[in-house]
C-alpha cells in the first residue's frame, strides 16, 4: 500500500529496510477501541483512520492519549474531520503540539450539537 502511494518506490523500500535494521519498523497496526470511537464518532474515512493510526503506534499509552484528546477538540471544530486528520499527521508524526483548535465551523460536531439541543428544548418548550 504504501509503494504505490510514493513518490520513489525504491526509496520508499530502503527507508523501511533501514527502519528494520534499526528496530523501528512498525508493520500495518490494527486501529485500537479508543481510536474506532474516535472514527464513529467523527465519521473518519479508512484512509485516515488508518493513517492514524499507524502515526500514533509509535508513542507510548499516555502520549497517545494526549495526542487523542487535543485531536478530538480539533475534530469537533472542523466541518470535514478526515481532511482535519490527514492535516493534523505531520505534526504528530513528528511529535510536535497541534495547537488551540479554530472556531467550529458551520455544520462541525460541536455546531450539530448545539443545532440538535436547541431543537430539542424549542421541541420541550413549544
Amino acid at each position: 500500500e504504501l509503494m504505490e502511494q510514493a513518490r520513489s518506490p525504491e526509496g520508499m523500500l530502503v527507508s523501511k529496510m533501514r527502519e528494520m535494521e534499526c528496530g523501528t519498523f512498525i508493520g500495518k497496526t490494527v486501529p485500537d477501541e479508543e481510536l474506532l470511537e474516535l472514527s464513529r464518532k467523527f465519521k473518519l474515512d479508512k484512509e485516515a483512520e488508518s493513517k492514524l493510526s499507524d502515526v500514533l503506534a509509535k508513542y507510548d499509552s499516555e502520549r497517545r492519549r494526549e495526542y487523542m484528546r487535543d485531536l478530538e477538540k480539533h475534530l469537533e471544530t472542523s466541518s470535514r474531520p478526515s481532511a482535519m486528520v490527514m492535516m493534523c499527521l505531520k505534526k504528530l508524526g513528528e511529535g510536535l503540539p497541534l495547537g488551540r483548535p479554530g472556531p467550529p465551523a458551520p455544520g462541525c460536531y460541536l455546531d450539530r450539537q448545539r443545532r440538535e439541543r436547541d431543537e430539542s428544548r424549542r421541541a420541550r418548550d413549544g
